[in-house]
């Protein structure tokens, strides 16, 4: 009785968690779909630099190598800045110094790039149109889902 509760949880909590990442992948694409219709100008590169320093992540503090990243770019008279390369790139740090040197050397200090801006919220931009892990929520989700409904499938062969 209680490994057949135990089943039913975990297939329930795989099947939530599928639709989940499922969910997440639509968003997701539905933003990037709105995102190729954003506008673009040029923007100045006015910061392109590596930091090696602390990063709080939950209760741990750790040296890490960081970008320390900003752009202007003026739209309708209006100068802003924004230090995103890409949607989901929040933060910019890691262990590899190499890593976080291969993510800025395509905008070194001074160069001009295109931007992309949301035309509805000016200061909402990017410098690439792409969304970090695009596809793989979608991937892991159909995986769980086919995990989950296989198990069940199992559990009702045995019966």
């Amino acid at each position: 009785m209680v490994f057949k509760f135990l089943f039913r949880s975990v297939f329930i909590l795989l099947l939530f968690l599928a639709v989940l990442l499922i969910f997440t992948d639509v968003v997701n694409t539905y933003k990037y779909s709105k995102m190729s219709r954003w506008e673009h100008t040029k923007a100045n590169v006015i910061k392109s630099e590596l930091v090696y320093k602390d990063v709080k992540s939950g209760s741990r503090t750790r040296m890490k190598w960081c970008v320390d990243f900003l752009y202007s770019y003026t739209v309708e008279n209006q100068v802003l800045t924004s230090g995103q390369i890409r949607k989901g790139n929040v933060v910019n740090c890691s262990k590899s110094k190499g890593y976080v040197a291969k993510e800025i050397s395509n905008y070194p200090y001074g160069s001009v790039v295109d931007v992309y801006y949301d035309p509805n919220r000016l200061n909402d931009s990017v410098l690439e149109l792409k969304i970090v892990n695009y596809h793989f929520s979608l991937f892991l989700g159909l995986f769980l889902m086919i995990l989950s409904v296989v198990a069940l499938r199992i559990k009702k062969f045995r019966k």
